[in-house]
């Protein structure tokens, strides 16, 4: 996605649409130190708060965590939200100590009170919106990274008012209404989760999703990956995956040959 999307992401929104998921909250993670705004979409079933715990949890983790008793600056773009974030957090509190004991502690009440507050006296505008309709950010969005499990298509493209947003869809069936006419000049939605391995295996006779031979699902490559390396232990269980354990495995995926398969955009299957 960053890619696709450019170097200078310091200058764009991106939208993470299942981001209380376990795929949405990895995005999350990689996405919050490069972009210079986010807004976090979730389902009305479970409201917003899950998705202020989950910002809360990947800034501890990536600005303040236990073994960091100084912010690193080369770890993640001056422009981007997360840097915003942490002077946001820092201005009202100053130590890194509280902070990181705020947001261990309270979680995302933690953050949304700092920032308020911080946004109240200094002024500053808070870099990331949560919502459970993604039309409240549709339209200041320039990248979209979809990972729900609603297990149909739900969002349409023309919800999407700027003259070039790229949509990453990663879920299975798809988030994004294919061939909507409604759709916006501009908007592309690209197909994620897929890869390329090593060699030219074909899953079935038209392999899957109707793919060229040797491109298949990113999970089913990791299992593949992870049996190569001869792992003895789990891999990617749970809600929460550790980012540094999604990391590891993609070490592995490189190292045996598995690589990033450049996007297809859906509509022009």
């Amino acid at each position: 996605m960053l890619e696709h999307a450019g170097s200078d992401v310091g200058d764009l929104t991106v939208a993470v649409i299942g981001a209380k998921g376990t795929v949405g909250r990895l995005a999350v993670h990689e996405l919050l130190p490069h972009f210079g705004e986010m807004n976090l979409v979730g389902s009305e079933r479970s409201g917003v708060s899950p998705l202020v715990d989950v910002a809360a949890e990947v800034l501890l983790d990536l600005s303040f965590g236990d073994d960091m008793e100084e912010i690193s600056s080369n770890m993640f773009s001056p422009a981007s939200a997360c840097s915003k974030l942490v002077e946001l957090l820092r201005a009202p509190e100053g130590s890194n100590v509280n902070i990181r004991q705020g947001l261990k502690e309270n979680k995302g009440a933690h953050l949304l009170k700092m920032s308020q507050l911080a946004a109240e006296q200094f002024g500053a505008v808070i870099p990331i919106k949560f919502t459970t309709n993604v039309l409240d950010v549709a339209k200041e969005t320039d990248c979209v990274f979809s990972a729900t499990r609603d297990g149909k298509a739900f969002v349409k493209k023309g919800a999407f008012g700027l003259g070039k947003t790229f949509v990453w869809d990663v879920a299975r069936p798809f988030d994004f209404v294919m061939g909507d006419e409604e759709s916006e000049d501009g908007v592309t939605v690209y197909e994620g989760g897929m890869v390329r391995q090593p060699g030219k295996a074909m899953f079935g006779d038209t392999n899957i999703a109707h793919h060229p031979a040797g491109v298949s699902l990113a999970c089913l490559s990791e299992t593949i990956a992870l049996c190569m390396e001869g792992v003895d232990r789990d891999y990617s269980l749970g809600t929460k995956i550790p980012y540094k354990e999604a990391k590891e495995v993609h070490k592995i995926c490189k190292k045996h040959g598995v690589d990033y398969y450049s996007a297809t955009a859906c509509d022009q299957k």
